[in-house]
């Protein structure tokens, strides 16, 4: 995690009927997106530490935005963090985390914004960005649920 506060920052958990390792599976599984995410598509690069990530990001109004960050933390099975943007403007830390719950998965799925845009644009992210966090976590659970 980054040193600082962030200026912004959503986060959205589920609980999904599936083994950590299947929900892992389809988190990693980058050109699969395209078949249930309805946030990110389009995606370029591999979930490797390290490795350079360009996607696709439709908004909660239907917007989209090609977006680059680069892959910055693995731990198979538990956590998958990327980080991207713009020193001082718009700097954003992706993450993924999943937890044993009984015989599923607590899925958390969040982000954390620094920079100046975030604090002057709290309005559109809270309109245009947080709704997509519960509406992964949902189309995720029902990927998974319905296989």
């Amino acid at each position: 995690m980054r040193t600082g506060f962030a200026r912004y920052h959503v986060e959205a958990d589920i609980l999904i009927d599936a083994a950590p390792d299947e929900v892992w599976r389809v988190l990693t599984d980058f050109p699969g997106y395209d078949a249930w995410n309805p946030m990110i598509t389009e995606v370029e690069g591999a979930p490797d530490e390290g490795c350079a990530l360009s996607f696709m990001v439709t908004d909660a109004k239907g917007g989209r935005q090609r977006m680059g960050s680069r892959v910055h933390e693995v731990v198979p099975g538990r956590r998958l963090e990327w980080r991207g943007g713009s020193p001082l403007t718009f700097i954003g830390h992706h993450y993924y985390e999943l937890e044993p719950d009984g015989e599923g998965t607590r899925f958390r799925h969040g982000e954390h914004y620094f920079g100046l845009a975030p604090l002057l644009l709290k309005r559109v992210l809270d309109a245009r960005a947080a709704p997509l966090y519960p509406r992964l976590n949902e189309a995720l659970k029902r990927h998974l649920e319905t296989r």
